[in-house]
């Protein structure tokens, strides 16, 4: 399946004026939609779900999903529910994995190499926030109610309550060496998520900085 994540670089020293962030924040989930839907974004409207999932009213039939970090903003629209989350790998206690995260997941990252431990934490860490995006509970749901556990060039979802498991594609990679990105998407059968990233940072300064 083809997804489009469109990205902003948030470097620019505009974007880290306080006053300004939740305006550039509003305009960029509306561009990204009106780019992916060909819908003016004067007539795109949003609402909440239950546990604050942002939702789209107009145009309907479509779920969006965005994410920041230092230095990065993502979005991504699609006919399909979707999670999405970009973070930049920073130094962090990894004994947060056997406090907070599933035992298969605390296992799989204590079983790589010194090296890899702190990739594999912002695997794991960006796909459990996909997934909570997704599901539209955020942190209300914990951690360790749910495994996401990497397997050969796929990952096995084990959640309980979950009604689809088998029917989630799943898409993680490095992203400027310094950065990891996710996508969980709830599809009508689990498939390989084809992802092109499309950088708007040039259009989106030019329209929309102040």
């Amino acid at each position: 399946m083809d997804v489009t994540i469109y990205v902003l670089n948030t470097s620019n020293a505009e974007y880290q004026h306080k006053q300004y962030q939740r305006w550039y924040s509003q305009q960029f989930k509306h561009f990204c939609i009106a780019q992916h839907t060909g819908c003016n974004m004067k007539d795109i409207t949003l609402h909440r779900g239950e546990y604050g999932k942002p939702l789209i009213t107009t145009p309907s039939q479509y779920y969006f999903n965005t994410s920041h970090t230092s230095g990065y903003s993502v979005c991504i629209v699609s006919d399909y529910n979707v999670g999405v989350d970009i973070e930049k790998i920073a130094p962090i206690d990894l004994s947060i994995p056997d406090k907070y995260f599933a035992v298969e997941e605390a296992h799989y990252i204590r079983a790589g190499r010194i090296e890899q431990q702190l990739l594999r934490f912002y695997e794991l860490w960006t796909l459990k926030e996909c997934y909570l995006k997704l599901i539209g509970t955020g942190l209300y749901k914990s951690l360790d109610s749910f495994a996401i556990v990497p397997g050969h060039n796929n990952y096995s979802i084990k959640d309980d309550m979950a009604t689809r498991p088998d029917q989630l594609s799943v898409f993680s990679r490095q992203f400027n060496r310094d950065y990891r990105l996710s996508i969980i998407m709830d599809t009508a059968t689990a498939s390989t998520l084809n992802v092109e990233i499309t950088n708007i940072t040039p259009t989106f300064n030019k329209d929309f900085i102040l």
